[in-house]
């Protein structure tokens, strides 16, 4: 009987403290600074096609830019710098 009381107990602190702290309406939903993460991956590959070996979130100030590491089916190692906050990808380099 006890342990049911206790998983009851325990359930509802759990619970009721897990829906208070949600004020989000969508929890998936990404902040403005990092709103184009899949926007910048697709445009990366469109740039070009390959397999992302590498994939770096970095902070500058109040955005983030991610860089990408593609390796490309000719063998050749691209970084593509993008920005999350605009989808514009600033660098690319062999």
């Amino acid at each position: 009987m006890k342990l049911k009381y206790y998983t009851i107990l325990f359930s509802s602190l759990f619970f009721s403290q897990a829906q208070a702290n949600n004020n989000n309406s969508d929890r998936y939903t990404l902040p403005p600074n990092k709103m184009y993460l899949v926007s910048c991956q697709k445009e990366a590959l469109q740039l070009h096609p390959g397999n992302i070996v590498e994939e770096t979130l970095h902070r500058i100030e109040d955005h983030y830019i991610v860089r990408y590491a593609i390796a490309t089916d000719d063998g050749k190692l691209w970084s593509i710098v993008c920005d999350l906050e605009n989808k514009t990808i600033y660098d690319e380099h062999r």
